[in-house]
C-alpha cells in the first residue's frame, strides 16, 4: 500500500498493536509445528496466511504483495468463510426483494418460507434478515408504506415460524413496532394496513404465553402434515406411523 493511503495508515497502527504481536507469536507456533501436527488441522481451521507460505514454497515463487494477493484472490473464492459471507449476501438480497415495493419474481409463499428456515442459523441467517426489517422499517417516507407493511408481515412469520431466538430479536426493537401502531400518512388504506400488521405484531409481543400456544399449534400443524401417510403407501415406516398416529393435542410440544 501507499504512504498516503488510508490503508497504510490502518496498518500502521495495526502493526504496533497487541494484536499483531499475537498474530505474529501465533504464526511463529504454526512454523514450528510438525507435519503430523499440521495434518490434524481442519482445512477450515488453516489460517490463510499458511496457505499462501506453503503454496509460495511449493511452487518456488517469491513472497511479494504480487504473489500474495493473486494467491489469496483465488484461495478465498473456496474458502468456508467466504461460502459463509456468500451467503448471508444471498439471504440478505432474498429478504430485500421480499420486503421491497416493486412485485417479487417466483413463488412469494415458497421463497418466504425458505427464508424463514434458513434463519434456523441465528448467528447469521437470522441477524441479516433482523437488519434488513428494520431497515424497512425505518424508512418513513409515505411513497414506501409498503416497505413497512411487508416487513411487518415478515416479522410476524418469523414469530410464528422461525426460530425461538426471533422472539429475542423482536423485543430488541418492539419501540419501533409500537410506533407504527398510529401510523399517518396521506393515503387513508395505507394508514389501515400498516397499523393493523403492527398492532398484530405487538401484541404477539405483549402476550407471550399467548404466542407460545400458536407456535406450538404451528408446529402442530407442520408435524401433522409430515407424518400424514397416503393411502396406497406399502412401505413399512409408513405402516408403522400409520398403526401408531401423531395424536398429542400440542399441549406438550416443544416451543421451540
Amino acid at each position: 500500500e501507499k504512504e498516503n493511503s488510508p490503508m497504510f495508515i490502518v496498518l500502521r497502527k495495526f502493526s504496533s498493536s497487541v494484536m499483531f504481536e499475537a498474530f505474529v507469536k501465533g504464526r511463529i507456533e504454526d512454523m514450528k509445528m510438525t507435519a503430523r501436527e499440521r495434518s490434524s488441522i481442519m482445512p477450515h481451521h488453516i489460517p490463510l496466511f499458511d496457505i499462501c507460505c506453503k503454496y509460495l514454497s511449493v511452487n518456488r515463487l517469491e513472497f511479494t504483495i504480487t504473489n500474495i494477493r493473486r494467491i489469496v484472490a483465488k484461495t478465498v473464492v473456496s474458502c468456508t468463510r467466504h461460502i459463509a459471507v456468500g451467503k448471508s449476501i444471498a439471504v440478505r438480497a432474498r429478504a430485500l426483494d421480499l420486503t421491497a415495493d416493486t412485485p417479487f419474481n417466483g413463488d412469494i409463499a415458497e421463497a418466504l418460507s425458505d427464508l424463514v428456515e434458513s434463519c434456523r442459523e441465528c448467528n447469521t441467517n437470522l441477524s441479516v434478515v433482523f437488519s434488513v426489517i428494520w431497515h424497512r422499517i425505518g424508512q418513513t417516507k409515505g411513497s414506501m408504506w409498503r416497505h413497512q407493511l411487508l416487513a411487518l408481515h415478515l416479522l410476524k412469520n418469523l414469530l410464528l415460524h422461525g426460530p425461538i431466538t426471533a422472539i429475542t430479536e423482536c423485543l430488541d426493537g418492539a419501540e419501533k413496532i409500537y410506533e407504527l401502531k398510529s401510523y399517518s400518512n396521506s393515503k387513508e388504506e395505507s394508514n389501515k394496513e400498516v397499523r393493523l400488521a403492527a398492532a398484530q405484531c405487538y401484541e404477539l409481543l405483549t402476550d407471550l404465553p399467548r404466542l407460545y400456544l400458536r407456535r406450538r399449534r404451528v408446529a402442530f400443524a407442520k408435524v401433522q402434515s409430515i407424518v400424514e401417510v397416503p393411502k396406497d403407501s406399502k412401505s413399512f415406516a409408513d405402516y408403522l406411523v400409520g398403526r401408531l398416529p401423531f395424536t398429542s393435542d400440542a399441549q406438550h410440544l416443544h416451543s421451540l
